[in-house]
């Protein structure tokens, strides 16, 4: 479980150690049917909508799209996952996207503990915030998608293309989430494709366990044949040349050719980037190629900057630039992209360009002596304030007339 993770590129606490959700309804009357991929969406039935407008699937069919995701205020997962959530809803709205988050009343997840989340969290909650506390929704999406065996797990999000349809179901932790999410926005997205590299990663899978590494990357091949921006299957190829295989130059070929097949496609560039980005899967500086890094990251950047993109593909060229010792150059790409970039994204982004700048200023100060240096830190040194633990001086002893001072 652990290494499927790790290739994945998931976190293992995201993937494995969530909240426990609300009850699944035992002794309620449960849907007769399994809800699965390719089904219509259900009504979603809410009682309180705790931000925006409330939102009707029904009314929305054939003008917009959306993310249903069931979370819950408690759960680090669902926590850590709520700024890009907010990212994607802004990002993709004007192009039909809503990201509705429900939360389903159980003994902690209670109307106020949602709306303490929600006035905690400030901006970073962008989305629709919708409260089950009739558990109807809860019962109709999650209980009904459960297979047999299964047990709810959170979170957990339904993509609904324009027609209405159920086009995925699983973690937005999940690495290919958000390449879905894109394909949907775009009415691209085919249930009979994403069958195929289900049905792929399966078999990956199986020669992963039994550690037959060749036959895993064929297999990972394969899936990337069929989707060349499954952000999973590249985290793979990467995680297993160097982490399994200890194979770098065989990853530096593979990364060159899947650079030259790929580089007008922002979205599969950018994902490859990250993937060569990634200390956890490169292995020792040694190995490591900044250059290739770099270079996917620079096609990425020149081919999504004038795209929805840009809020990724911008700080990730930022990173390899500055790994590279181009920082100057890094400050330019965040200046350009925030300039251009509104809203909850614009704030994160600034935040690190804030970063880089002081990073340019600490070049700067490379170039003085060391004397310089040293005496720029005794200028800046706060003057000692007096101590209020310090003893008070004595009175002065009094004169013959009773008073102090000298004689």
């Amino acid at each position: 479980m652990r290494l499927l993770c790790a290739c994945m590129g998931v976190s293992f606490f995201c993937a494995a150690s969530m909240a426990s959700p609300p009850e699944t309804g035992a002794g309620a009357a449960a849907p007769q049917a399994l809800l699965k991929v390719g089904d219509p969406a259900p009504p979603i039935s809410i009682q309180d909508w705790v931000t925006n407008s409330p939102v009707d699937l029904a009314a929305g069919k054939d003008k917009e799209c959306y993310a249903i995701w069931f979370w819950q205020p408690g759960d680090l997962g669902s926590t850590q996952l709520t700024p890009r959530m907010t990212i994607l809803h802004h990002r993709y709205a004007d192009r039909g996207l809503k990201v509705v988050g429900v939360v389903t009343e159980s003994e902690t997840n209670t109307l106020e503990a949602v709306r303490k989340f929600v006035t905690d969290m400030g901006p970073k909650v962008g989305w629709t915030v919708a409260y089950d506390k009739a558990k109807e929704t809860w019962m109709a999406w999650v209980v009904a998608s459960l297979k047999p065996g299964d047990g709810p797990s959170l979170p957990k999000v339904f993509l609904v293309d324009r027609k209405g349809i159920i086009v995925w179901i699983g973690t937005p932790a999940d690495p290919d989430f958000e390449d879905i999410i894109i394909d949907v926005v775009d009415d691209t997205h085919s249930i009979a494709t994403w069958e195929k590299v289900v049905e792929l990663w399966g078999v990956m899978g199986t020669f992963m366990n039994r550690r037959e590494f060749d036959k895993a990357q064929a297999q990972l091949d394969e899936v990337l044949r069929v989707y060349p921006a499954s952000s999973k299957a590249i985290n793979a190829k990467v995680f297993v040349y160097t982490q399994q295989m200890r194979d770098w130059e065989a990853l530096h070929t593979w990364a060159q050719n899947y650079l030259a097949a790929y580089a007008k496609d922002a979205h599969t560039m950018h994902r490859l980037a990250v993937a060569l980005s990634r200390p956890a899967v490169q292995g020792e500086l040694a190995q490591r190629d900044p250059v290739t890094a770099c270079r996917a990251a620079r096609i990425a950047y020149e081919a999504g900057k004038n795209t929805g993109l840009l809020g990724d593909v911008a700080p990730l060229y930022a990173r390899s630039l500055k790994d590279l010792g181009a920082v100057k150059q890094a400050v330019d790409v965040l200046t350009d992209a925030c300039n251009r970039i509104q809203g909850f994204e614009r704030d994160q982004l600034t935040a690190e360009l804030e970063y880089y700048k002081r990073c340019m200023a600490g070049q700067a100060e490379l170039e003085l002596p060391i004397a310089a240096i040293l005496s720029k830190l005794t200028e800046a040194k706060p003057a000692e304030a007096k101590s209020v633990d310090a003893a008070p001086s004595p009175p002065a002893k009094p004169d013959g007339d009773g008073k102090g001072g000298e004689k």
